[in-house]
């Protein structure tokens, strides 16, 4: 570890280094993509933020939360840019493919404008995404370890190619790393700060993507090894006290539990307007929950939701009479349900329905890098 100190960089250098990368990167990965047309998806996460901002209707969020599609099309960056008709039977329905690419598309928008300026916002997430990887693995392996890992991270292929795209997948790795990252440093060391950025950091995981809930059962694990921990808990408040004993550590790191729920249920509400209901607009002959015709509404409405899904009904069913959650997202937890039963996948030379028990540990197997 002494050799360790004698070999970091001054602290002004560190800063510099840490500037120059994520600068660096936010250029490669906006300048990458300029010229490249939308991919099959942007267009209906893009016009899903649009929509939230300038009406407040979630009709067009579902499966997924609406956080980074209202990033990407916050009125303080976004260009400049009119929604198609409201009175669209394609928005009505909830057609979010179709209304999409008539917003990017079939109007006088500049099309190049929005997608570019979207691409930018998002960006600035992988920058973040970067600066949460250099300050956690700097807590863990000193300041070289950090800029170690953060190199890194700035010449990944894959980061670099999907960093600007106005789409869900580097949103949810920020939110994920932030949340364990925050969670890592509130437990151990809780002060006004780290308890902030615990509750802050899990609170946007939800409002993500429906999977960062998995965050949830790894918050818990982490909490029970510190409080299996021999090390006592040192608060960073006034009077610091320590919190030893296992009792008193898992109190403690259970109400710190309730608040990053609490936090993240404030901010679904929030959200959503501190409103129930997933329709915002006039009502209209068209409404449908989600669906491209009206033969699919069936599918797409509650009951079809809940098709084959008995389980499913009967814990979301309390929910949406007594209110609990927003429409928005109870909705999407039965649309996504559906979803995955009817998606395709592939995986080890077989094409799957409805995926497999085997999916994820496989993945795992197969893409964590072995230890250097």
């Amino acid at each position: 570890m002494d050799r360790a100190r004698q070999l970091s960089p001054h602290p002004w250098l560190e800063i510099l280094l840490v500037g120059l990368m994520l600068g660096g990167w936010w250029l490669a990965a906006t300048t990458a993509v300029r010229d490249k047309s939308a991919t099959f998806d942007e267009p209906a996460h893009l016009v899903r933020g649009f929509v939230a901002w300038e009406t407040g209707d979630l009709r067009l969020s579902p499966p997924h939360p609406p956080l980074p599609q209202m990033w990407a099309s916050a009125p303080w960056w976004a260009a400049p840019a009119e929604l198609p008709s409201l009175d669209e039977p394609s928005l009505r329905r909830s057609a979010v493919f179709s209304y999409g690419r008539l917003f990017l598309y079939g109007g006088e928008n500049d099309h190049r404008a929005v997608l570019h300026r979207a691409r930018q916002a998002m960006a600035l997430l992988g920058v973040l995404l970067g600066l949460v990887i250099h300050l956690w693995s700097r807590s863990l392996f000193g300041p070289l370890g950090g800029l170690t890992s953060l190199a890194l991270y700035c010449s990944t292929p894959a980061f670099m190619a999907h960093g600007a795209l106005v789409t869900t997948d580097v949103a949810l790795s920020l939110s994920l790393a932030a949340t364990l990252a925050a969670a890592s440093w509130a437990y151990r060391r809780p002060g006004p700060l780290s308890l902030a950025c615990a509750l802050f950091a899990f609170a946007a995981a939800t409002l993500t993507k429906l999977v960062a809930w998995v965050a949830l059962p790894l918050l818990i694990a982490w909490a029970a090894l510190v409080v299996a921990s021999p090390a006592p808990i040192e608060p960073r408040f006034g009077r610091r006290r320590e919190i030893a004993g296992r009792g008193a550590k898992a109190a403690w790191l259970g109400a710190v539990l309730a608040g990053q729920l609490l936090a993240a249920w404030l901010a679904i509400w929030a959200v959503a307007g501190f409103r129930y209901e997933l329709f915002r607009l006039p009502p209209s002959e068209h409404d449908r929950m989600r669906s491209q015709t009206v033969e699919e509404a069936a599918r797409d409405s509650w009951e079809g939701g809940y098709r084959d899904l008995p389980r499913l009904r009967a814990a979301i069913e309390p929910l949406r009479r007594h209110h609990v959650l927003p429409e928005f997202l109870l909705y999407s937890v039965v649309h996504g349900a559906q979803d995955s039963r009817r998606s395709i996948g592939w995986l080890d030379g077989e094409v799957l329905r409805g995926g497999t028990r085997l999916f994820f540990p496989k993945v795992v197997a197969y893409k964590t890098p072995p230890a250097l």
